[in-house]
């Protein structure tokens, strides 16, 4: 079955979650009603978690609360999509940081990333532009 590119499917889940489906693209809602984009293999494993939106760094990014021992930890999805390891950076190719497809992400260092971020310090803090 073909799919036209620009075309957007509703399909309900066995959750029974409504979710905007297309061939190239899933999206997930944020308990803040956020939109969230990811690719359809990584909403198998994805959907299911409660996901929260966040500012952080000047930008808006997905977030579960995961618990073990009692004690609280925040996973990031970008960094959960690309296995980000303690030390890496992702960075979102397109500045949409709620865009977590597998095409928008780069796993950097560090140093890279601050090099392809270029801080300026206007009227609040974390505010920066991207370098072309």
């Amino acid at each position: 079955m073909l799919h036209e590119l620009n075309t957007t499917y509703t399909i309900t889940p066995l959750q029974g979650d409504l979710v905007r489906y297309c061939p190239l693209c899933c999206f997930i809602q944020s308990a803040e009603g956020e939109t969230i984009t990811v690719d359809p293999r990584h909403w198998i494993k994805l959907h299911h978690y409660t996901w929260h939106t966040k500012k952080s760094r000047g930008g808006i990014y997905a977030y579960r609360r995961e618990y073990h021992k009692g004690k609280q930890n925040i996973v990031y999805m970008h960094r959960e999509i690309t296995g980000a390891k303690t030390g890496e950076e992702v960075h979102h190719k397109n500045g949409i940081n709620l865009d977590n497809r597998e095409r928008n992400l780069k796993l950097v260092t560090q140093a890279a990333h601050l090099d392809l971020h270029k801080f300026k310090k206007l009227t609040h803090k974390g505010t920066h532009t991207c370098k072309p």
